[in-house]
Protein backbone atom coordinates (compact mmCIF):
# COMPACT_ATOMS: atom_id res chain seq x y z
CA UNK A 1 0.00 0.00 0.00
CA UNK A 2 1.51 3.15 -0.87
CA UNK A 3 1.95 6.15 1.61
CA UNK A 4 2.88 9.97 0.64
CA UNK A 5 4.38 11.63 3.54
CA UNK A 6 3.89 15.62 4.05
CA UNK A 7 6.19 16.78 6.35
CA UNK A 8 8.52 19.87 6.76
CA UNK A 9 11.03 17.87 9.14
CA UNK A 10 13.17 14.79 7.38
CA UNK A 11 13.51 12.91 10.41
CA UNK A 12 9.86 13.05 11.03
CA UNK A 13 9.68 11.87 7.37
CA UNK A 14 12.09 9.20 7.77
CA UNK A 15 11.03 7.86 11.20
CA UNK A 16 7.31 7.64 9.52
CA UNK A 17 8.49 6.05 6.34
CA UNK A 18 10.80 3.31 8.71
CA UNK A 19 8.04 2.85 10.90
CA UNK A 20 5.11 1.86 8.23
CA UNK A 21 8.14 0.02 5.92
CA UNK A 22 9.09 -2.45 8.52
CA UNK A 23 5.50 -3.40 9.16
CA UNK A 24 5.51 -5.20 5.48
CA UNK A 25 2.35 -3.52 4.73
CA UNK A 26 3.38 -0.01 3.07
CA UNK A 27 5.77 1.41 0.83
CA UNK A 28 6.26 5.15 1.07
CA UNK A 29 6.18 6.34 -2.48
CA UNK A 30 6.98 9.94 -1.47
CA UNK A 31 8.16 12.14 1.16
CA UNK A 32 7.54 15.71 0.74
CA UNK A 33 8.36 18.92 2.81
CA UNK A 34 6.17 21.87 1.32
CA UNK A 35 2.73 22.65 -0.07
CA UNK A 36 4.18 22.66 -3.57
CA UNK A 37 6.31 19.46 -3.82
CA UNK A 38 2.85 17.77 -2.19
CA UNK A 39 0.89 19.47 -5.26
CA UNK A 40 3.73 18.30 -7.86
CA UNK A 41 4.14 14.71 -6.57
CA UNK A 42 0.10 14.33 -6.86
CA UNK A 43 -0.11 15.66 -10.59
CA UNK A 44 2.96 13.63 -11.46
CA UNK A 45 1.91 10.56 -9.84
CA UNK A 46 0.53 7.93 -12.42
CA UNK A 47 -1.50 6.94 -9.39
CA UNK A 48 -2.48 8.38 -5.83
CA UNK A 49 -1.16 6.93 -3.07
CA UNK A 50 -3.35 4.39 -0.70
CA UNK A 51 -2.86 7.17 2.23
CA UNK A 52 -1.56 10.60 2.63
CA UNK A 53 0.29 11.59 6.27
CA UNK A 54 0.28 15.54 6.72
CA UNK A 55 1.43 17.62 8.98
CA UNK A 56 -0.40 21.06 9.65
CA UNK A 57 2.73 23.19 10.06
CA UNK A 58 5.09 22.83 7.05
CA UNK A 59 7.14 25.93 7.41
CA UNK A 60 4.99 29.48 6.90
CA UNK A 61 2.43 26.97 4.99
CA UNK A 62 -0.65 25.67 6.49
CA UNK A 63 -0.88 21.80 5.73
CA UNK A 64 -4.23 22.10 5.28
CA UNK A 65 -4.18 24.22 2.29
CA UNK A 66 -3.84 20.93 0.75
CA UNK A 67 -6.58 19.24 1.54
CA UNK A 68 -8.88 21.78 -0.53
CA UNK A 69 -6.11 21.42 -3.74
CA UNK A 70 -6.66 17.35 -3.30
CA UNK A 71 -10.44 17.72 -3.06
CA UNK A 72 -10.06 19.52 -6.38
CA UNK A 73 -7.31 17.52 -8.51
CA UNK A 74 -9.63 14.53 -7.08
CA UNK A 75 -13.02 15.56 -8.69
CA UNK A 76 -10.95 17.26 -11.63
CA UNK A 77 -9.27 13.76 -12.39
CA UNK A 78 -12.82 12.06 -11.24
CA UNK A 79 -10.96 9.63 -8.54
CA UNK A 80 -11.53 9.11 -5.26
CA UNK A 81 -9.94 11.29 -2.65
CA UNK A 82 -7.35 9.17 -0.74
CA UNK A 83 -7.59 9.44 3.17
CA UNK A 84 -5.56 11.94 4.91
CA UNK A 85 -4.33 11.20 8.32
CA UNK A 86 -2.97 14.47 9.99
CA UNK A 87 0.11 14.02 12.48
CA UNK A 88 0.75 17.01 14.58
CA UNK A 89 2.09 18.30 17.43
CA UNK A 90 -0.56 20.97 17.64
CA UNK A 91 -3.74 19.37 19.39
CA UNK A 92 -6.14 22.12 20.54
CA UNK A 93 -9.58 21.25 19.66
CA UNK A 94 -9.85 23.87 17.02
CA UNK A 95 -7.14 22.68 14.54
CA UNK A 96 -8.68 19.08 14.99
CA UNK A 97 -11.74 20.59 13.94
CA UNK A 98 -10.72 22.32 11.39
CA UNK A 99 -8.70 19.33 10.12
CA UNK A 100 -11.62 17.10 10.01
CA UNK A 101 -13.81 20.15 8.60
CA UNK A 102 -11.10 20.53 5.38
CA UNK A 103 -11.73 17.22 4.83
CA UNK A 104 -9.19 15.23 6.86
CA UNK A 105 -9.99 11.43 7.67
CA UNK A 106 -7.99 11.08 11.25
CA UNK A 107 -5.88 13.24 13.59
CA UNK A 108 -3.35 12.16 15.50
CA UNK A 109 -0.37 13.37 17.97
CA UNK A 110 3.34 12.97 17.10
CA UNK A 111 3.66 11.81 20.20
CA UNK A 112 1.53 9.05 19.89
CA UNK A 113 2.84 5.21 19.76
CA UNK A 114 3.38 3.73 16.79
CA UNK A 115 0.74 0.95 17.72
CA UNK A 116 -1.88 4.58 17.96
CA UNK A 117 -0.81 5.65 14.24
CA UNK A 118 -1.05 1.81 12.57
CA UNK A 119 -4.60 1.76 14.49
CA UNK A 120 -5.28 5.23 12.98
CA UNK A 121 -4.13 4.03 9.57
CA UNK A 122 -6.41 1.36 9.74
CA UNK A 123 -9.32 3.28 10.32
CA UNK A 124 -9.06 5.86 8.37
CA UNK A 125 -8.25 3.01 5.29
CA UNK A 126 -11.39 1.39 6.02
CA UNK A 127 -13.57 4.78 5.51
CA UNK A 128 -13.91 6.01 9.23
CA UNK A 129 -13.02 8.98 11.10
CA UNK A 130 -9.83 8.45 13.59
CA UNK A 131 -9.12 10.64 16.47
CA UNK A 132 -7.77 9.69 19.80
CA UNK A 133 -10.29 9.07 23.19
CA UNK A 134 -8.21 12.43 24.51
CA UNK A 135 -8.71 14.17 21.22
CA UNK A 136 -12.63 13.23 21.70
CA UNK A 137 -12.62 14.73 24.97
CA UNK A 138 -11.14 18.03 24.15
CA UNK A 139 -13.33 18.56 21.47
CA UNK A 140 -16.46 17.11 23.73
CA UNK A 141 -15.64 20.11 26.09
CA UNK A 142 -15.00 22.58 23.61
CA UNK A 143 -18.29 22.32 21.36
CA UNK A 144 -20.18 22.21 24.69
CA UNK A 145 -18.10 25.48 25.50
CA UNK A 146 -20.35 27.12 22.51
CA UNK A 147 -23.84 25.75 23.66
Amino acid sequence: MEVLLIDDHPLTNNGLASCLEETGRFSVSGQVNSLSEARRFIEESKNLPSLIILDIVLGEENGLDFLTFLKSFCREKRVPIPPVLVCSVLEDPFRIQTALKFGASGYISKTGSKAELLKAIDTVLRGEVYITSEHAVKLSKSLGAYE
